[in-house]
């Protein structure tokens, strides 16, 4: 790419920053999960940082030259989870879905790795705490191929088709590695925005906000659902918002219209009725 990754420009903030806002969102790894400590950024020994959201923690990888399953190492000592997704730092279309798939399918197996045209990712996929051993008894030995790890550790390898039934396009798995790869994923992709709860939403949602990828306003409230399934019956109804509820864009205007374009850094509040006059 002829530059660091983490700092390429994407709608509006540093590539970096955009899938560490993404995965703070995600079920059992941000805020709402204090016990895992949420998400670890390793970078390389000298590497300068851009900014990142409030309550990052970086684990910095010490020793030149042993490639990212070093990194691996880095962040498994410094999580407290007893499961960590592992990524890098360049896959701005990752969806939290998806990496809850692999959560759920994570069983009694210390790796999970998504297959995709018959090849095994490692690099986006689930490590188990406990794998830690074993990586760094490679790493001693100068074995530093991140996928053999699994040639001594239970693995489950999560088929394409099921992949598929969280991310139907697989495009948690597209990286940024060339100049055109970047480029045809800032076509693609949707802004970052913030969905807020208030009141009777806050509670069903068991946060204030989350952090979300989405186009247009109904794919906010439904993205918010996903993330927050305690919406679901009562604020979040078949994927809408619910009559009894409204939605306030920014803080300065109600707004219904569904198929509204939402622009980065756009907030969505969302709250009962009564509350909204």
């Amino acid at each position: 790419m002829g530059r660091d990754k983490a700092t390429l420009p994407f709608l509006g903030e540093p590539l970096l920053a955009r899938v560490v806002r993404i995965l703070a969102s995600a079920p059992g790894i941000g805020a709402d999960a204090p016990d895992v400590g949420g998400v670890v950024v390793v970078p390389r020994p000298g590497q300068e940082l851009p900014p990142l959201p409030d309550g990052t923690r970086v684990a910095r990888d010490e020793v030149e030259g042993r490639g990212p399953l070093a990194g691996i190492a880095a962040g498994l000592r410094a999580s407290r989870a007893d499961l960590v997704f592992v990524t890098t730092c360049d896959v701005p279309l990752l969806d939290p879905r998806f990496v809850d798939l692999l959560f759920a399918s994570a069983g009694d197996a210390s790796l999970v790795f998504p297959e995709e045209g018959g090849v095994a990712n490692a690099l986006c996929a689930v490590w188990r705490r406990s794998a830690l051993e074993a990586v760094d008894a490679r790493l001693a030995a100068g074995r530093l191929r991140p996928f053999a790890v699994s040639e001594e550790l239970p693995t489950i390898t999560v088929p394409e088709d099921r992949l598929r039934a969280a991310d139907p396009e697989l495009r948690s798995l597209r990286d940024c590695d060339t100049p055109e790869a970047y480029e045809a994923a800032l076509r693609d992709a949707a802004p970052l925005v913030c969905v807020e709860f208030y009141d009777v939403a806050r509670l069903r949602a068991g946060r204030a906000r989350v952090d979300v990828a989405a186009a247009t306003l109904g794919e906010a409230v439904a993205r918010a659902a996903d993330v927050a399934p305690g919406l679901v019956g009562e604020v979040v109804v078949a994927g809408a918002l619910s009559p009894h509820f409204r939605a306030n864009l920014n803080g300065a205007r109600f707004v219904a219209d569904a198929e509204l374009r939402l622009s980065p850094g756009d907030s969505v509040l969302l709250l009962s009725a009564q509350s909204g006059g």
